[in-house]
C-alpha cells in the first residue's frame, strides 16, 4: 500500500506539471490579408502570434492597388487595447477609387512630437473612416479610436498621447535599437502563390470568392497552442482521466493486499 501511495503522488504531480504546460503554452495567431487588390505591410499577409490575454496587435498598413482605396475589413477590428482570446482571420476591403485623397495620421505626445511612425492612407475624397490609436510602451492614447470625414481641408490627424511610465519608454528604445522586428510579436508571410485578378470577384469588398472560402476554411482549425490545445476544458479531460487510473492502481493494490491476507490466514 506504501508502494501504491507512492506511486500516486508522483502521477498526480505529473498531472501538475502537464497542466501548467497547458495553461503557459496558449497562444492564437492574428492574421491580417491583402486580398486581391493590395497588400499589408508589402506582403500578401502578415500573422501576428500573441499570447492569450495579451493586447491585440496593432491594425498593419495596408497598401492599395492603383484605382483602388482601402475601406476597412471583413469585419471589425476589436477596440484598441482589446485581449486576445481567440483566433482571427481579418481581409482587407476595397472599393473603386474616383476621387483618392491621401490623409496622414500623427502619434504625438502633449508637446506635440512624435512618438511613432506616422501612417498615411488613401481615402476616397469626403468619405468617414475610422483612426486607430496604436499602442505605445509607455504612453497612453487620450482617445482609442475616433471616425473622420477626409477630404481637402481635412487630411492631418492627431492621436495625442501622454506619459504613464518612462522606464518603460526607456526599455522600449533600447529594444528598437537592438533589433527591427515588430515588439512583442511575430511576424511572418504566409506562403501561396500570388491569386490571379480574373477570378471570379465578389462586387461588394474587392476580394475573390475563393478567398473568402479559403478565409473561412482557416477560421475554423485549431489555432495555435501548446501539445493539448487551447481550450481549458482539457485540463479538466486530463484531471478526469488521471483520476480514473490512480483509482484503477488503488484497487488493484487493495485487492492484492486483500488476497495476500487471506492466504496468510
Amino acid at each position: 500500500m506504501h508502494k501504491a501511495m507512492k506511486l500516486c503522488s508522483f502521477l498526480f504531480s505529473c498531472l501538475l506539471c502537464m497542466n501548467i504546460c497547458v495553461v503557459q503554452a496558449a497562444s492564437y495567431e492574428i492574421s491580417f490579408r491583402g486580398g486581391v487588390n493590395g497588400t499589408v505591410e508589402g506582403q500578401k499577409s502578415v500573422s501576428y502570434t500573441v499570447e492569450e490575454n495579451s493586447k491585440f496587435p496593432d491594425e498593419p498598413q495596408v497598401e492599395a492597388k492603383d484605382g483602388y482605396v482601402f475601406v476597412g475589413w471583413n469585419k471589425q477590428l476589436p477596440e484598441v487595447g482589446s485581449l486576445v482570446n481567440g483566433k482571427e482571420v481579418y481581409v482587407a476591403r476595397y472599393a473603386a477609387v474616383v476621387s483618392g485623397i491621401r490623409y496622414t495620421v500623427h502619434y504625438v505626445n502633449e508637446i506635440g512630437v512624435d512618438i511613432a511612425t506616422q501612417r498615411t492612407m488613401v481615402a476616397e475624397e469626403g468619405n468617414e473612416v475610422t483612426l486607430r490609436a496604436k499602442v505605445i510602451a509607455g504612453y497612453e492614447s487620450k482617445e482609442k479610436q475616433r471616425k473622420v470625414i477626409v477630404d481637402k481641408e481635412h487630411h492631418v490627424f492627431k492621436f495625442v498621447y501622454k506619459l504613464i511610465d518612462k522606464d518603460a519608454v526607456d526599455k522600449n528604445a533600447n529594444q528598437n535599437q537592438q533589433t527591427q522586428q515588430t515588439t512583442g510579436t511575430e511576424t511572418s508571410q504566409v506562403s501561396g502563390q500570388e491569386q490571379t485578378v480574373d477570378k471570379e470577384t465578389d462586387a461588394v469588398n474587392g476580394n475573390t470568392k475563393d478567398e473568402i472560402k479559403t478565409e473561412k476554411e482557416e477560421e475554423n482549425k485549431t489555432p495555435l497552442a501548446g501539445l493539448f490545445g487551447n481550450d481549458h476544458s482539457n485540463i479538466g479531460y486530463l484531471a478526469a482521466g488521471a483520476g480514473c487510473l490512480l483509482f484503477l492502481i488503488l484497487l488493484f493494490f487493495w485487492k492484492k493486499r486483500k488476497k495476500e491476507k487471506e492466504t496468510q490466514q
